[in-house]
């Protein structure tokens, strides 16, 4: 989820951007809500797992694909699982590495944590 900050300092109007990290109950919970999230941004419909694969309809189409064969850079999500940070993938694989993305915003937002 990214979220915009407005500052207005006298006349200067300032703009900050950042991803908030969503918290989850469950892993399971966090896969569903990053593959939904990532299908309604790209136009995918009615996302569903089959034996261990996310799969979707693309735009206008009528024959599902795997989703991990059409995941492009920047689609993983930094979550929250308890005290658990994770990344994880549209596709449902996961990474215990934060991205280097999140490790960006987080450096730059919190230096001293």
């Amino acid at each position: 989820m990214l979220c915009r900050i407005v500052l207005i300092l006298g006349t200067k109007r300032c703009v900050f951007g950042f991803t908030v990290m969503r918290q989850y109950a469950t892993l399971g919970d966090a896969i569903y809500d990053v593959c939904q999230a990532w299908c309604k941004s790209h136009g995918y419909s009615d996302p569903f797992c089959r034996n261990g694969e996310w799969w979707a309809f693309p735009p206008s189409g009528v024959i599902p694909i795997q989703i991990k064969s059409v995941l492009d850079d920047g689609s993983e999500q930094v979550v929250k699982i308890g005290s658990l940070e994770l990344t994880l993938f549209p596709d449902g694989t996961v990474s215990s590495a934060p991205s280097k993305r999140y490790s960006r915003i987080r450096n730059a937002l919190m230096p001293y944590e």
